[in-house]
This record gives C-alpha cells, structure tokens and sequence, in this order.
C-alpha cells in the first residue's frame, strides 16, 4: 500500500489536538493518540490523580517522578531562570485564585466573584532538581502549572516519535504544532497562523519543512471577572493578567517546547519588548496589539506563504 496523507483529530490536554502523518499505516495515529491522552492524564493539573498533583501535593518534601516529567518540570524551571521570571511555571496559585482551577469547558465566571488576587508569583529560585534520582523539591508553599510548556513538550515527543515511522508528520496541538519530515505540500508543512484568536479564520500561513510554530493568545481563556475582563496569562510579578498591549505572540522555532517558551516570555513582557525578545532569541514570529495591528519580527517573511499584508482583517 502507498504512503498517503493519514489525519486524525481529538480533544486532549483541555483543547483540540490535530495529527497528520505521510504513512502506509494508518495506525500508527491511533497510537500517537493514546499516547497523547496518556501525557494529558499524567500532567494535568486538573486531575487529583496525575503525577504533577501529587508533586504539588507533596510541596515541602522531595519527589521522585517518571524520567520524563522530570525532564519536563527541568526544562519549565530552566525557562524561568532564562527569561528572569517571565515564563514562570509558579503562577499554579495564581491561575487558581483567579477561578481557573478547573478545565475552560467547565469555567463558570460566576462562581469566582469576590476571589482577590495573590499578588507575585513565588518564582523557582528555591526549587531543587536531582537529576541522579530524578527527584524535584518544591518550596512549601510552592506549585506548579505545566499546561504550555507541557502542551509544546508533548507536541514535540510526539512528533519526534512518529517522524521515524513515517515519510512526515504533523502534530498540533491547540496552536502549539510541530512538523518532521516531507510535507504534503512540495515537501512542507503549509501551518495557518490565527493571530486574532481562537477559531477566527486567517488567510496568513507559514511553510515548514521541520521545525515549530506556536501562538500565546489572551483571547483563548477568557472571561468577565468583578473588576473586568481576565484571561488566563498571567504577570508572573505582580499576579494581574498580562497587559503589555499584545493580543497573541507567535513564536517559529526548532521546537514548539522552544517556541512556548519564548512566546510566554514575550507577551508577558509586552508590545515594546518582544519583537527584540524573539529575535535575540535567535527566532522568528509575529506580534498582534490590541489594535490588531501585525508585526513580524525579523525573518519571518522568509516562511510566509502569503504577505503578511494579506493577513490583516
């Protein structure tokens, strides 16, 4: 049997995953599914049962974890020390006192009326790491939200375990996408790119024969609090949502776990600082205000398949 275009789509990590792989076997999306629901299970911080609630459940004493969350709680603590503190994956109590302490699809806005803010996020200076023992101590009083970083982490481990099986592969999920291989398009990826937020059609797209594209949004996990509108990117220094004057940031890199990365540290350090942010990351992306106005940082015309001109609503 040739080699065809196989696509399967889902939800999981609290949002759509979309997978696409060049292949003869049409299973081999099956198993990538079950493994992406099995990342989602072990790393939510919605479920009491997953391994990072109990590592928050333990904060004040170490923890031994599974190799890979260990890598991937190293990895977001890495990021805060890189980005002095903007991409911080201590906001947990934060997003929690906010009223997010439960899936979006679940979020009622009404319930949180009268939750006051907890102020700045305790940062990750006093976690410890035992990469002998694969074991993390977490300050008492110290907790962490993964979603992102564990949403462009998975994306990766996902693609790169199916991009040996397959002619090339696609993994997106919720706007975190990761491409290997041949594309279906003169051997790219063709990846539209939703500045404007969640489910807006866009005519802008970006070409990828391997590599990552991510977008930060504040209009995907938003809501009406008593004091006005909130969304769910926090200021990791002060605790009040992110209000740098950016709407969304999208991040091109090697990795979506670097594009995440990036991405976070750029909206929350606002429209005067990221472009820079992104370019001196050695990376590429596009910036849309408040107004809606798009800014692509340097480079970035090199992967557009259309001006960016065309993209603007």
């Amino acid at each position: 049997m040739p080699a065809e275009l196989h696509q399967r789509r889902f939800d999981a990590m609290g949002t759509s995953v979309h997978l696409a792989a060049i292949t003869c076997d049409a299973t081999i999306l099956e198993r990538a599914q079950a493994s992406v629901e099995r990342y989602d299970q072990r790393w939510s911080r919605f479920r009491a049962d997953s391994e990072l609630s109990r590592l928050n459940a333990c904060a004040g004493r170490p923890v031994i974890l599974a190799r890979d969350t260990f890598a991937l709680v190293s990895l977001a603590v890495e990021a805060w020390h890189r980005t002095g503190g903007h991409f911080d994956p201590t906001v947990h109590d934060g997003l929690v006192a906010a009223g997010y302490d439960r899936p979006f699809a679940c979020f009622d806005p009404e319930r949180i009326r009268g939750r006051a803010e907890l102020g700045p996020a305790p940062g990750c200076a006093g976690i410890e790491l035992d990469p002998d023992l694969c074991s993390v101590y977490l300050p008492a009083g110290v907790h962490l939200d993964l979603g992102g970083i564990a949403k462009g982490f998975v994306t990766d481990l996902i693609a790169d375990r199916v991009a040996d099986q397959t002619l090339g592969v696609a993994v997106n999920i919720g706007g975190d996408v990761t491409v290997r291989g041949r594309g279906p398009v003169d051997g790219t990826w063709i990846i539209g790119v939703d500045p404007y937020g969640a489910g807006e059609s866009s005519s802008l797209s970006v070409a990828l024969a391997t590599g990552a594209v991510c977008t930060t949004s504040s209009r995907r996990r938003r809501w009406r609090g008593p004091t006005g509108w909130r969304h769910h990117l926090l200021d990791p220094f002060d605790g009040h949502p992110a209000n740098g004057s950016l709407d969304s940031v999208t991040v091109i890199a090697s990795s979506a776990t670097d594009a995440e990365t990036v991405a976070k540290h750029a909206f929350v350090a606002g429209r005067q600082l990221a472009a820079e942010i992104i370019s001196r990351s050695g990376l590429t992306g596009l910036l849309c205000d408040v107004s809606g106005e798009l800014t692509g940082a340097d480079g970035l015309e090199r992967f557009l398949v259309q001006p960016l001109e065309a993209a603007v609503r």
